[in-house]
Order: C-alpha cells, then structure tokens, then sequence
C-alpha cells in the first residue's frame, strides 16, 4: 500500500524549468536545486465500476462543494474557472441542493452525524474560486484540516457567502473544524466527492494522509 510509504522512499516530485529544457537538465536540477515537502490526500470512493481509489493535493469536498462541481462539469465556465462563473454556479446550484444525513469519524471517534450541507477535507487553504474554506490548513504537518457544514438556510448561505474568502466563517454555530488523520464517511443516501476540482464519485468514503508525499522544486 502506497500509504505505508514515506516521502523519502516515495516522492512525487514537481520541477519549475524552463522551456526547452531536456531531460538532463531536469535531473540535474532534482539534484541540485531548493525543495520543499508538502502532504499528498489518498481517498476511496464508490462509483458505478466498484470502489476506487485517487490522491489529492489541495482539498476535498463533499455535499453541496462537490454537487457545485456537478453543476459545473461541461459547461462553459468550466473553461475559465473564474471566481464569477464559479459564483454562478454556486448561487444556481443552491437552489435545487438538499441537505443529506451523513457520519463522520475521525481517528476512530465519531466527531459529527447529522444533516450535512458541506464538508471539506484540506491539505491547503483555498479552493472553489479563491474561497479560504479549510483556512488553518497547513499542507505540511501530517494532517487533514476537516471543515463541515450543518444544514442551514439558503439565505443564510447566501449571507455568508462573502465569509468564505477571509475565513471569517469560522464563528458561525453551523459549522465545526476538525484536525487528524485518518476519516472515514458514511451516508444513507449516496454523496458525491471532488477532489481538486474534479468530480470522482459518491459516498462511503475513508481519507489517509501521506505525510510530505509531494517534493516541490524550483
């Protein structure tokens, strides 16, 4: 298993280099050059061909995060991912989104059940157009920062949409945020999964985290 592995014995490497470099260049520069570590997200996931699996980077959303994304897939915003049309499609997607019952656990303690408007599971901070909705992650401490939004009103979701740039939406007594390192999610009712922006599949989910899995250099 992937996670078992530790950076050093398993990296996945990015290399800033300059156009037309050649394959020699880029080795040397592995070699030579400032890195930096960051944690890799390994997820699994149903969809119609059984359970999967994917790693992320960035952060993970389920409930109305990734039914946004649903609404998105194949449109033309899709083709710019501007904060307006990713606004659009958030105040489009509010409009037909129900709120479904969900579990969570996290390192083996049940930490929320109950009627779940959006969870977000975060290695960085920003996603979904600049939003700040994991606002305390730190991508490289070896752990998931879990954000989870109990239903609340449409207009209150409205409201506060503007709170999600600065983090500001910390205070709101719907919300609740979490730090650990090993989730696992269950539903009654199937409910989708993003990871990055990409839209994978559905409910149960567990999350591990690879802890500085990813080397940047430049």
């Amino acid at each position: 298993m992937p996670l078992n592995l530790t950076a050093q014995q398993r990296p996945c490497q990015a290399a800033a280099m300059e156009p037309g470099s050649t394959l020699l260049q880029m080795i040397q520069k592995i070699k030579t050059e400032n890195s930096s570590y960051q944690d890799i997200g390994f997820v699994t996931y149903q969809d119609n061909t059984g359970i999967n699996t994917n790693y992320f980077i960035n952060v993970a959303g389920m409930g109305f995060d990734a039914y946004v994304v649903l609404n998105t897939s194949g449109k033309k915003e899709k083709k710019t991912r501007s904060k307006f049309s990713y606004l659009f499609s958030l105040f489009r997607s509010l409009m037909s989104y129900k709120c479904l019952p969900a579990r969570i656990y996290l390192d083996g303690n049940e930490v929320f059940y109950g009627n779940l408007f959006s969870f977000n599971v975060g290695i960085g901070k920003y996603n979904g157009g600049g939003m700040m909705q994991v606002p305390d992650a730190i991508p490289d401490d070896g752990l998931f920062d879990l954000t989870v939004f109990r239903k609340m009103s449409k207009f209150k979701v409205l409201f506060h949409v503007k709170d999600l740039y600065d983090g500001s939406f910390k205070t709101m007594k719907e919300v609740s945020i979490f730090r650990g390192k090993d989730l696992v999610f269950h539903s009654d009712h199937p409910i989708s999964l993003e990871c990055d922006g990409e839209l994978l599949g559905h409910s149960p989910f567990t999350f591990s985290i690879i802890e500085r899995g990813f080397r940047f250099i430049w």
